[in-house]
């Protein structure tokens, strides 16, 4: 008896250890920060599509005279307002301490009294204004410049406007309320930023000024902040889709398996005349309303127990965005199919992105630009190159190291020079990372330009 209790005890040691290490492991072991940056950019030209499309409009939202105007939010806001139209059962009786515990549930239930920004700026100009640098933080935020802060600023600027704009509040903005307060917490500019892009433009520069003819290229550190942001959002997605196939069961017409046949005939969502195929055979109607019908139902409740599957991801993946585009194609939902879209992007591994990124972005290469560590502009010039060159498509040679080019020089791959602006242009269009980034890398060709006409200057 006394060795089969070892036995067992033993054995709930190791369940506990494999328990240990799988939680941990699960959460907390360093991951590639690609897949969180994807994440970051994804979620940032959804909110620059919503809230600049938004722009002309913002006063009807947000404004004084908007749709719920000032005056209504303050009432709204007045707790005898509250106790009084709000309260589910009569007043009368009711201590101090009661009305004020019947008042915070009133206000925890309904989010109308959210707190936001847009209760405190009334007046039309400033809305404009802040309206504005809110849009500046998006694109800050997308492009991964000072992203830890812009992180903050997306958040609590789009909270505000679902708190105080709540008439228009649906399923989209709170999928981006989630993914964003997420993203606060985790290294979104780590790679795939202009943070990173100067990161590494400062140790190209660093490496260069000290005389290192190879300079090392860092990777992104892995980090298990971004392995427990990126963790917290596809357990967040998990639940999201589980509770929709959930609730959907409790509607009639899905069980009958007609309800996707009503979803896209629904007159205020299509946006296609799709009243046609009523008349096809009964049978091939059926088929159709019973396979989106009930297809959505197993994609929705499946999703959470079968999508950790490696052999399986790649099949559910592919049925999430045959969903969602349905749903942005059928019914015009194009930001909501997004954002669903983009939570399901942190299912996606890095090393996939990776392939994908080095497919769009990398050029033929073979090239070469000729720098002189003595001269700042050259070597500032040639860091940026290799700060946007993460796959080694333009080497850096020093002058009078086996050519004869003078430095500042782009040698291409027939031997033709380029110079200047023409330079940039062509790295422009080889290093296509400096689509984006080419203000940046604007400065230092002009400052070649400069040096080349100071001795010329000085002689006159």
């Amino acid at each position: 008896m006394g060795v089969l209790l070892q036995d067992v005890i033993a054995y709930l040691r190791r369940v506990k250890t494999w328990f240990i290490e799988g939680w941990n492991g699960f959460w907390f072991h360093p991951a590639d920060p690609m897949t969180l940056a994807a994440v970051r950019i994804c979620t940032g030209l959804v909110l620059l599509y919503i809230h600049a499309t938004c722009f002309p409009y913002v006063l009807d939202f947000v404004g004084p005279q908007g749709w719920v105007d000032a005056r209504a939010c303050r009432e709204l806001l007045d707790p005898d307002f509250i106790l009084q139209y709000r309260s589910p059962f009569p007043l009368e009786g009711l201590s101090a301490d009661e009305r004020q515990e019947l008042l915070d549930r009133i206000r925890l239930e309904d989010s109308w009294y959210a707190p936001s920004v847009w209760r405190l700026i009334e007046h039309p100009t400033w809305i404009l204004v802040f309206h504005s640098v809110f849009l500046l933080a998006v694109v800050c935020f997308t492009l991964g410049l000072c992203s830890r802060t812009t992180a903050v600023i997306v958040w609590v600027g789009h909270l505000s406007y679902i708190n105080r704009a709540f008439t228009i509040w649906f399923g989209m903005d709170a999928i981006l309320l989630m993914i964003t307060i997420y993203l606060m917490f985790g290294p979104t500019g780590a790679t795939l930023s202009i943070d990173r892009l100067l990161a590494r433009f400062r140790e190209k520069r660093r490496q260069l000024r000290a005389g290192e003819r190879r300079p090392v290229d860092l990777p992104a550190a892995p980090s298990w902040g971004a392995n427990a942001v990126i963790r917290m959002i596809q357990v967040h997605m998990c639940i999201v889709y589980l509770a929709a196939g959930l609730a959907k069961l409790q509607g009639a017409s899905w069980w009958k398996g007609i309800a996707g046949y009503y979803t896209i005939m629904i007159p205020e969502f299509r946006i296609f005349d799709l009243s046609g195929i009523a008349w096809w055979p009964d049978w091939a109607l059926y088929l159709l309303a019973t396979s989106i019908s009930y297809g959505t139902l197993f994609f929705e409740i499946s999703f959470c127990f079968l999508i950790w599957n490696r052999f399986l991801r790649p099949l559910f993946l592919s049925l999430a965005f045959a969903l969602h585009a349905g749903i942005a194609l059928f019914m015009g939902l194009g930001g909501f199919a997004a954002i669903m879209l983009t939570g399901c992007l942190a299912f996606v591994s890095p090393s996939s992105l990776r392939y994908v990124l080095e497919a769009v972005f990398k050029g033929s290469g073979g090239l070469r630009f000729v720098y002189d560590r003595h001269q700042p502009a050259t070597v500032s010039a040639a860091s940026m190159i290799k700060a946007a060159d993460p796959w080694g498509q333009v080497t850096l040679v020093e002058s009078g190291d086996r050519v004869t080019a003078s430095a500042g020089t782009l040698i291409l791959a027939d031997g033709s020079t380029l110079r200047g602006l023409a330079a940039l242009g062509k790295l422009v269009r080889s290093l296509r990372v400096l689509w984006l980034a080419w203000p940046l890398a604007l400065w230092p060709f002009l400052s070649i330009g400069r040096e080349e006409l100071a001795p010329a200057n000085a002689t006159r």
